[in-house]
């Protein structure tokens, strides 16, 4: 079909053609190669069935596209051996489909399966003095779910309750086995349930104090941004204006009459040794928002 695609267009080439083989064709004829290699025959007919598959369908697009395209169609000897090759076309088709047919609904059968048994373990698992070490499920040849469990051993209408829950998520026909006991306990497999589940613990606990220290540490830095350095001002604005006695500066929060303050403000205290003109203050305000790099500044001159 690249091929088709390829050929059709202005600009001819075979780069298309090239990518769909090695996307298509390549990988499950390697497949089948290496399950020949190694002498495994699950690896040599499923990826050769899905190269079956891969080029049945591009030539049944390609079949199409050449329709859709208009192409001049081959002329038969007679309408019987065109008959006999469509019925050929989709014989093959329905003998290729069929058995993924079958395969896709396994597949989806048994992702249902799955999502309903950690369901029911997720819900109905929930007792305070014991824990399930493990378990294991399956489907085939008949189903069913095995769990194994550390603690306070249930009781028997516990796990009848249990086997009737099953219905409740749709797990009819699937066998429930409860180990429970010192009897089915490996120390080895303990050992490393229970350092698995310290080590989870602590990580869990590293990386809250780690969040709290990037926290605080923002904050940190947003306070060191807040701190003025108001004994250096304090020196330049003197060498600015020699009238210069003192200054006190400070950032206060801007809040309106409902209590809300969405700004700040820089309010500098100007101690002269006399009292400023309109333009020395206007001097002396514009002077802090350009060394503050701020937009607000209020100048209280004071004698």
């Amino acid at each position: 079909m690249a091929g088709i695609v390829a050929t059709a267009s202005k600009e001819k080439g075979n780069v298309i053609p090239g990518v769909a083989i090695a996307t298509a064709l390549m990988p499950p004829l390697c497949t089948a190669g290496f399950g020949i290699a190694t002498g495994n025959p699950a690896y040599f007919f499923g990826a050769f069935y899905l190269f079956s598959i891969n080029a049945t369908f591009i030539c049944l697009s390609t079949l199409l596209l050449v329709r859709f395209l208009k192409f001049r169609e081959r002329e038969f000897v007679s309408p019987e051996a065109r008959r006999k090759v469509r019925l050929l076309i989709w014989t093959v088709v329905v003998i290729i489909i069929l058995p993924s047919l079958y395969v896709a609904r396994q597949l989806v059968q048994n992702n249902l399966f799955e999502q309903r048994v950690h369901a029911f373990l997720e819900k109905e698992f929930n007792f305070p003095e014991t824990d399930i070490l493990k378990y294991e499920f399956g489907n085939s040849p008949e189903r069913y779910i095995e769990v194994t469990l550390i603690g306070e051993p249930l009781d028997s209408n516990t796990i009848s309750n249990l086997e009737h829950s099953l219905l409740n998520y749709e797990l009819t026909k699937t066998k429930l086995v409860i180990k429970q006991g010192t009897a089915h306990f490996d120390p080895n497999e303990i050992k490393s349930t229970v350092l698995e589940e310290v080590l989870t613990r602590h990580l869990d606990t590293l990386r809250s104090r780690e969040e709290k220290i990037k926290v605080l540490t923002q904050e940190l830095i947003k306070a060191k941004g807040r701190i003025l350095p108001v004994n250096q001002l304090s020196k330049e604005a003197a060498a600015i204006d020699p009238e210069v006695k003192g200054l006190a500066l400070g950032l206060m929060p801007l809040c309106d009459a409902a209590g809300i303050c969405p700004d700040t403000l820089h309010l500098a205290y100007v101690q002269y040794r006399r009292l400023p003109k309109e333009k020395e203050k206007q001097r002396m305000q514009q002077w802090l928002k350009t060394r503050l790099n701020c937009d607000s500044v209020l100048v209280i001159p004071g004698q």
